[in-house]
């Protein structure tokens, strides 16, 4: 009987690969391009994926340095491997985001079954959704994506590795749980939330909220403010705008930031829709077609403050004014081929 269900087991988990790989075939075409989206800052025009030597790495982890407003190092290291093996062949970086993709989904089933003791369909179907769901495309096919799939792969292990912790109590799982949510934060600051997730496993767990309970979180929370506190520096700095933008790129932010923060209910009500009904969906982001107007709020600072920048750095007004113009009508055209 063990046997059988462990052959239904590898079945499953073989029928949920094929299928994730079959949904992203596109993703091996020789023809596909790196983007004038990011894509430049991240790999055909970054210095920093061009050498593994040791200075090099020392400088992606130097946290003065910050890639299009981010300080994601292990993000910037795997792209550099990657640069390695591939150059500018962006199937060579896109194949990696599958991979990645590929682990993540397997991770999820690990998870959920576990976290379901063993519920076969409950894990099955909910990896099968997460592998094969639209609205990972832009995280698989686009390569300056890499940080979506990468800090995925270790916020998921450190899901795994705290529920051993919380049913086990081994000492070796919490530290195990530190290291991957460290890794995903180094990957992606969007992990910072990570240690409130762990408070929710330990109320599904049944596990009585005490003083051990929450000590045991205090480095994860300290470490959450600190990488939470260095991305708003980051953004915050002009330099950086000014530095690593052009001002067609810094008009483009300014206008991204100014109409989600407007709209920024609507776009949340929207992910969680198309979550469940993936319908509807482009290539292209649009965001709305009428003229520059004015920028209310914190999106009228980082509009000023990219103008300087600009200003500062020498470049045309005419040019970041023209910039704006035609990012208030079109913010990005992503093609994935």
């Amino acid at each position: 009987m063990a046997e059988i269900a462990k052959s239904r087991l590898y079945a499953a988990l073989a029928v949920i690969v094929l299928a994730t790989i079959v949904a992203y075939l596109p993703v091996f075409d020789a023809q596909k391009e790196l983007t004038n989206w990011d894509d430049n800052v991240y790999v055909a025009n970054q210095t920093l994926v061009t050498s593994l030597s040791a200075d090099t790495v020392a400088k992606i982890f130097d946290t003065s340095t910050q890639v299009s407003l981010n300080y994601h190092p292990l993000t910037m290291l795997s792209l550099a491997i990657n640069y390695k093996f591939s150059g500018m062949s962006a199937r060579g970086y896109a194949v990696t985001n599958l991979v990645l993709h590929i682990l993540n989904t397997l991770l999820v089933f690990a998870f959920i079954w576990t976290l379901s003791h063993k519920k076969f369909w409950v894990a099955a179907l909910s990896s099968l959704w997460f592998g094969i769901h639209p609205m990972h495309v832009e995280s698989v096919a686009w390569v300056s994506e890499r940080k979506d799939v990468l800090y995925c792969f270790f916020l998921v292990l450190s899901l795994i590795s705290y529920l051993q912790w919380v049913r086990k109590k081994q000492v070796v799982f919490l530290g195990l749980t530190f290291v991957a949510f460290v890794a995903s934060l180094l990957s992606k600051a969007m992990a910072v939330p990570l240690p409130f997730v762990y408070l929710l496993i330990d109320y599904y767990e049944g596990r009585s909220f005490s003083a051990a309970s929450v000590l045991e979180k205090l480095p994860f929370l300290g470490l959450a403010v600190w990488f939470g506190l260095l991305e708003r520096a980051v953004v915050q700095d002009r330099s950086v705008l000014g530095g690593v933008l052009s001002a067609d790129d810094c008009a483009g932010a300014a206008v991204y930031l100014r109409r989600t923060s407007d709209d920024g209910r609507a776009v949340f009500v929207c992910a969680v829709y198309r979550i469940v009904v993936p319908a509807h969906k482009c290539a292209a982001s649009l965001y709305g077609t009428g003229q520059a107007r004015a920028y209310p709020g914190s999106s009228r600072g980082v509009l000023a403050g990219a103008y300087r920048a600009c200003v500062s750095s020498g470049r045309d007004v005419a040019e970041f004014r023209d910039a704006v113009d035609t990012g208030n009508r079109l913010v990005s055209v992503r093609v994935y081929q």
